[in-house]
């Protein structure tokens, strides 16, 4: 690290309330597909990331301070799918597949995955015999907001608490 970054000192986890530490610093247009070789011009912006010692949980304070229309703007916009493609089919039917084989042996499972995207994931269980629903704060497949007021025996969050502003909830 250069002396240029700066870190808040003692913030706690949002997840634990934890003491975390400084992890690392990042351009805020770093993406994960650039493991791929798809990058985006630098912003010049700062993003700072910590750490829980505790329960391991890795986010960025910024992020907490962002609503719903923020992540709509600067991130899921028309042009996520350019840095991250396996958004639309290859990850949800990943996880679908990892779900089926981990929870082979039980009957009647009644899922929720929060933050499915565009609800492949769940469309591909319910193929499989699961009841299985979809719901993203951030996707237009959200017709039916009372989704959430029901009762999960499953509920599965691949790859969300890092993007919401408030985990807990």
């Amino acid at each position: 690290m250069t002396k240029d970054y700066y870190f808040s000192e003692n913030l706690t986890c949002p997840i634990c309330d934890s003491v975390t530490v400084p992890f690392d610093v990042m351009d805020f247009n770093r993406n994960c597909s650039e493991r791929k070789g798809i990058f985006l011009k630098k912003s010049g912006k700062p993003v700072y990331y910590y750490l829980c010692n505790h329960c391991s949980f890795l986010y960025a304070p910024e992020f907490q301070k962002w609503t719903n229309k923020d992540f709509e703007k600067f991130i899921y916009n028309e042009e996520y799918i350019k840095i991250d493609p396996d958004y639309i089919k290859r990850r949800p039917i990943a996880n679908a597949n990892f779900l089926i084989k981990t929870f082979r042996n039980i009957q009647d499972i009644n899922h929720l995955d929060f933050g499915g995207g565009n609800g492949l994931c769940s469309e591909y269980l319910k193929k499989q015999g699961w009841k299985s629903f979809s719901y993203d704060p951030y996707s237009n497949n959200n017709n039916n907001k009372n989704i959430l007021e029901n009762k999960y025996n499953l509920i599965t969050v691949f790859e969300v608490f890092e993007h919401h502003n408030n985990p807990q909830k």
